[in-house]
C-alpha cells in the first residue's frame, strides 16, 4: 500500500507547528541576531523567509508532479527575492502559506501518478509524496537553526 499525503499529514503538520512555535515571541531585534554573531549564519528572520519561500515552491512542485506536470525546485538555500521584511510579517505569511500547504491532501488524489519526480540536491529524485514528507525534516532542521540563535 502506498503512503498517502493524508497518512503523512500529522507528521508534517506537527513539524510545521513546532517551527512556528519556535519563532513565536521572538522580538524583531532578536530576529536579526545571527548565531554566534556570525553574519554568514542565517538569523531567525532569514530562516523564516527561507521556510516561506520553500513552502510556496514545494507546494507548487507537489501539486504539479502529482497532476503529471513538470515542476522546478528552487536551489538549496533559496531566499525569496522580495520577502517580508519583519518577523511579524514573515510569520503571518508563513502561517497563510502553511494553511495552503497543509491542505494539499485535499487537492491531490490519493492515487496520483507517483512516477513523475523532481530532484532534491541531497536526497535525489522524489515524487510528490516524498516532497511532502520532506517538509517535516526540513522544518525540523530550520527549527533547530532558529533556536540556535539563543543558545
Amino acid at each position: 500500500m502506498n503512503t498517502t499525503l493524508a497518512d503523512l499529514w500529522p507528521t508534517v503538520a506537527a513539524a510545521r507547528a513546532a517551527f512556528l512555535s519556535a519563532i513565536e515571541g521572538v522580538s524583531e531585534a532578536d530576529a536579526l541576531r545571527h548565531p554566534g554573531d556570525d553574519p554568514a549564519e542565517w538569523n531567525v528572520l532569514q530562516v523564516t523567509q527561507h521556510v516561506l519561500g520553500w513552502t510556496q515552491n514545494v507546494e507548487e512542485v507537489i501539486e504539479s508532479i502529482a497532476h503529471g506536470r513538470i515542476a522546478t525546485k528552487h536551489p538549496r538555500g533559496y531566499l525569496p527575492p522580495d520577502p517580508p521584511s519583519t518577523l511579524l510579517e514573515a510569520r503571518r505569511a508563513l502561517v497563510a502559506a502553511s494553511a495552503s500547504f497543509l491542505a494539499l491532501p485535499s487537492r491531490v488524489h490519493e492515487r496520483a501518478d507517483e512516477a513523475l519526480t523532481v530532484a532534491h540536491e541531497v536526497y535525489g529524485e522524489m515524487n510528490y509524496a516524498g516532497w511532502f514528507a520532506r517538509c517535516a525534516a526540513h522544518d525540523g532542521i530550520h527549527r533547530e537553526q532558529a533556536l540556535a540563535v539563543f543558545l
